[in-house]
């Protein structure tokens, strides 16, 4: 499973980007999420095996069970794919935060992440996904049905 953060601060009421975006691979297992991973009350759903991260390339489209939208008790926000539904992947980027996260894909959904940080390539998603949230970054979250 790759995270890939987006964050924004509000400042003087300018919304300002986050410098940076997280990306891990931890090798999650392929096919998606059977129902065995922390999903909460969602329902069992697979994605196609080349969106489990395994050697992605630049640029590869990676895909985890939810794409959350959190927001923190500070007025920051954050958005990633998630096989947790209720906090984005990795160690939190501002100990001390707290936030709450919504799905913003449907639960007859998965999240989607195409293209990497910074310039390059950006794989077109599977059929079907809808476009949920294009970053600056050169990333582009997307829900798409589960199969």
């Amino acid at each position: 499973m790759t995270a890939v953060n987006r964050c924004s601060f509000l400042v003087f009421g300018i919304a300002i980007g986050c410098g940076s975006a997280s990306l891990k691979m931890d090798g999650s297992a392929a096919g998606g999420v059977d129902g065995g991973a922390d999903t909460g009350t969602l329902p069992a759903c697979n994605w196609p095996a080349e969106l489990d991260g395994h050697d992605a390339g630049a640029g590869a489209c990676v895909a985890a069970r939810t794409l959350l939208s959190c927001a923190g008790a500070n007025g920051v926000s954050e958005e990633c794919i998630s096989d947790d539904p209720n906090q984005c992947a990795g160690e939190n980027a501002m100990p001390g935060v707290s936030f709450t996260c919504h799905d913003l894909c449907g639960p007859d959904e998965y999240g989607a992440v195409c293209g990497s940080v910074g310039p390059g390539p950006i794989s077109d998603p599977p059929a079907g996904c809808h476009n949920a949230q294009p970053t600056p970054a050169g990333t582009i979250f997307y829900c798409c049905p589960c199969l």
